[in-house]
């Protein structure tokens, strides 16, 4: 007996469908799996954390003393060890406040050619600081040109109060470490000075 036409066409179709399911399987695996990881790509992107504003500086310094000279007298410059702590008001106006301490003696050339050494007393500072100019001169790091007004008081019996002016430059990196170097001078004692140092705003 010859077999049907349509049943040999019906049986063949299903035998390729049951070749066909296991591949067509395999192709929904591999595309839903991909289609994943390109989900977790695109929803796992680093995003950038927001920089933290700085509450406060501290810095360590030395400032160089010139005072001076008298006749034929001359006064020889005293360093110091500056410690200032700065008090953020807003991003460009600091509350400050400093201690300088003499690390030496002050010597004095008399017309002679002796040196008399006298005591050098501290002073302690108290005023604001104002960043007038900022630069950004690199991507993780920026110039201040900051000026300065406070009030000093020589540590002593007798010290007395005296105003002070100071400008400084500052180089400052976006972790919060800076460099600063600026001139000041203190009137009614007539001194000025030179300073640097490092510090690290938090």
């Amino acid at each position: 007996m010859f077999a049907d036409p349509l049943e040999i066409a019906s049986l063949r179709c299903r035998h390729r469908h049951r070749r066909s399911a296991p591949v067509a399987l395999v192709l929904l695996l591999v595309t839903g799996s991909a289609a994943t990881a390109l989900g977790e790509t695109s929803t796992e992107a680093p995003s950038e954390a927001p920089s933290e504003t700085p509450v406060f500086e501290v810095t360590f310094g030395t400032t160089v003393l010139f005072q001076p000279s008298a006749g034929d007298v001359s006064n020889i410059p005293v360093s110091s060890a500056l410690l200032i702590y700065e008090h953020f008001l807003t991003p460009s106006l600091h509350l400050v406040g400093g201690l300088n301490l003499p690390m030496s003696s002050q010597s004095t050339v008399l017309p002679d050619g002796r040196t008399k050494e006298s005591y050098a007393p501290a002073s302690a500072l108290l005023g604001l600081n104002f960043t007038a100019y900022e630069w950004r001169f690199r991507k993780s790091a920026q110039l201040e040109l900051q000026v300065g007004a406070l009030a000093g008081r020589v540590l002593a019996a007798e010290g007395r109060y005296y105003p002070l002016l100071v400008g400084r430059v500052h180089v400052l990196k976006d972790q919060g470490f800076g460099l600063y170097v600026g001139t000041a001078y203190a009137f009614r004692v007539e001194t000025m000075a030179l300073v640097y140092g490092a510090g690290h705003r938090f």
